[in-house]
């Protein structure tokens, strides 16, 4: 009421906002008279007879929408159409700063890539370049700003960056880097001649080096798996990333959205045990999870080998570890056994941080076994792999997918329901 009643102090306030408080100007736009904007680090400042309207800060949930006429000639905020010929540029400069709308004026949907429980990743073309991007698409709910907040602040070769960010109806969809390689599991289970002492260094070294920049963040992943760790390109480790941070979260926070979740074969044994929804816990759940990769790896097998959702996780509770079969590997036990144990101990304080594993000796071993060891250590390891054999076809899905739940249940964990549709009402025009 009182900005309304004095709109000169209001306007001096805008002023000094605009002048001391965010001072670095990125771009100037001359609008449709009598408007002007100017885009700053954390503001667009909107002028009207060169004196400040208004200013709208670049965060999420704040939202433009870019309106098209022969082509993008302006955008529209609360309601209001500026037009301007550098439109273009303003939307590259606000990329993955604020929600965009009508992504069907920008991209192409070509196919569906992947779906989970939660989202679903679609092949999009740009209609302004030849470029293709992958579109994520999740349904709307307050955790998204996290997600893409969280996403927004991994600065690091490990990580996919968030270009855009489209809002729709009932579902958002995150615009990202296409990731053409497999993922993980995938080169796992199709690499025939199986994967050397040398490709397992790499991808271990660049695993736990994206895991060391994340906890420096104050960030945990809480679903680190072989199907959530793609190469962007084929047949090159040094493109691993690690992707899909729905689950992610803040270490600092008192008290977890959902405490309870992961993949079992995977998840840290103290939150496959938690029964407290109120209890916290620490970054090293995401060294349990590499680690358990870690073992696959060296060994071709699952760490808690089994059928089933609920069986898999009865061993992952217990967490009770044959390390015996590490010794199929022809390198000594204490390069690569004491690395291992200590990764998947089921006490959180025994496991070493990203830091302390980066440092450890393993990455440095450097005796690469011959081609007729590697022959006869893939043989082995191939014949003493448990291939998961699933009863049903509806198991198969819970077995492979990320539990998130609220309730802790002692004795039975519950699996977040799939979801079956999305909004893609924004491209079903093109199918």
């Amino acid at each position: 009421m009182f900005l309304t009643c004095c709109p000169n102090v209001y306007s001096m306030m805008l002023q000094t906002q605009i002048n001391f408080i965010d001072n670095e100007i990125l771009l100037t736009l001359d609008l449709q008279p009598p408007y002007k904007a100017i885009l700053k680090k954390d503001f667009l400042h909107i002028y009207k007879d060169n004196e400040p309207l208004f200013s709208l800060p670049l965060l999420y949930p704040n939202l433009i929408s870019w309106q098209f006429e022969r082509g993008l000639v302006g955008f529209k905020i609360n309601n209001n159409i500026y037009q301007t010929d550098q439109a273009l540029k303003l939307k590259e400069l606000l990329n993955g700063r604020l929600f965009f709308s009508k992504i069907q004026d920008f991209y192409t949907p070509l196919q569906v890539l992947g779906q989970g429980s939660s989202a679903k990743v679609l092949l999009v073309k740009s209609k302004h370049s030849d470029q293709y991007f992958a579109a994520k698409c999740v349904e709307k709910n307050e955790l998204m700003y996290q997600e893409i907040e969280i996403n927004n602040q991994l600065d690091h070769q490990a990580f996919v960056k968030i270009k855009e960010v489209f809002q729709g109806d009932t579902s958002y969809y995150i615009i990202m880097d296409l990731l053409s390689g497999k993922n993980l599991q995938q080169l796992i289970k199709n690499q025939h001649v199986g994967l050397t002492l040398e490709q397992t260094q790499k991808i271990m070294h660049a695993l736990l080096s994206g895991i060391e920049h994340m906890h420096l963040k104050s960030i945990m992943h809480r679903d680190i798996k072989p199907e959530n760790i793609v190469l962007q390109k084929n047949n090159n480790l040094t493109t691993l990333k690690i992707v899909d941070f729905g689950l992610a979260t803040y270490t600092t926070l008192k008290k977890f959205k959902y405490p309870k979740c992961g993949t079992p074969g995977y998840v840290a044994p103290e939150i496959a045990n938690l029964t407290d929804k109120d209890a916290t816990y620490s970054s090293k759940c995401d060294i349990f999870s590499a680690g358990a990769v870690f073992f696959k790896l060296l060994t071709g097998r699952d760490v808690f080998p089994g059928t089933g959702f609920n069986f898999v996780l009865s061993l992952n509770k217990k967490c009770q570890i044959d390390f015996s079969v590490l010794t199929l590997k022809k390198i000594p036990q204490n390069v690569i056994r004491e690395l291992v144990q200590k990764m998947l101990s089921k006490d959180p304080k025994m496991r070493p941080t990203a830091t302390e594993c980066l440092n450890h000796e393993f990455f440095t071993f450097n005796d690469k076994p011959t081609s007729a060891q590697k022959k006869t250590f893939f043989a082995q390891t191939r014949a003493t792999t448990l291939t998961v054999d699933f009863s049903s076809p509806e198991e198969k899905p819970e077995y492979k997918g990320s539990f998130v739940t609220n309730d802790i249940v002692p004795q039975k964990c519950e699996m977040q329901k799939t979801i079956n549709k999305f909004n893609t009402t924004e491209f079903e025009q093109y199918n």
